[in-house]
């Protein structure tokens, strides 16, 4: 099997992990959800941490938004667009080898390393053209000259951008059943029962008995 490097040129290169400062919450000494609830937070118990019900206000919306984030990124999935979008736009030719492909999105693709035939690939932007068939001309045509080359536009294959536009694109898709039916989610659940039940109690007023007294 062919191995393919991309190179894409729209997102920095990584960096090394940075050490771990504290967060403004936890330097106030806020509630922080340990470690463990977020690795496997399927199987964890909160009722071993401060219950969440009852935190304060901002903690309790900061910890409820952020699971419920999480548990919505567990049920989505990505659903590939028109098939039409990967295909080739336009090929690299140098001495009669083709050297990188890049496609109807505008992302090159290529079998040999582009670094070791001399081209800048940081040089290479695309024009800072949104993603189609502009932006994979405009690529090709500055691979083509830093590699010294050629660029050969495939017509059995290659779109114009108002074709492109007008094909189904890549989008995520929740599947809002098996979230429901998701455990975590009925743990939610009962977490936002309980702090309507903890605010009910919280701003109830409080009774005064009537204490009569006996006449001597």
């Amino acid at each position: 099997m062919t191995s393919i490097t991309q190179y894409t040129n729209t997102y920095p290169q990584s960096r090394p992990a940075a050490a771990h400062t504290q967060s403004a919450s936890e330097e106030k000494g806020q509630f922080k959800l340990p470690d463990e609830a977020v690795s496997n937070p399927r199987t964890f118990d909160l009722s071993q941490t401060t219950p969440m019900s009852e935190l304060p206000e901002e903690d309790y919306q900061m910890l409820l938004d952020g699971m419920q984030r999480m548990l919505e990124s567990m049920h989505t999935r990505i659903q590939p667009g028109d098939p039409r979008l990967l295909e080739p736009y336009a090929e690299i030719v140098v001495d009669g080898r083709v050297i990188a492909t890049v496609d109807n999105n505008g992302y090159i693709g290529s079998d040999v390393n582009l670094h070791y035939l001399g081209i800048d690939m940081d040089a290479i932007s695309g024009g800072n053209l949104p993603k189609g068939p502009e932006r994979a001309q405009v690529l090709a045509e500055q691979l083509a000259r830093a590699a010294g080359g050629s660029v050969w536009v495939r017509s059995d294959t290659a779109l114009d951008q108002a074709t492109y536009d007008r094909l189904e694109q890549p989008r995520a898709v929740v599947d809002w059943l098996a979230m429901q039916a998701d455990p975590y989610n009925l743990n939610l659940l009962k977490i936002m029962q309980a702090r309507a039940e903890y605010e009910r109690h919280s701003t109830a007023p409080a009774v005064v008995g009537k204490q009569e007294g006996t006449a001597g």
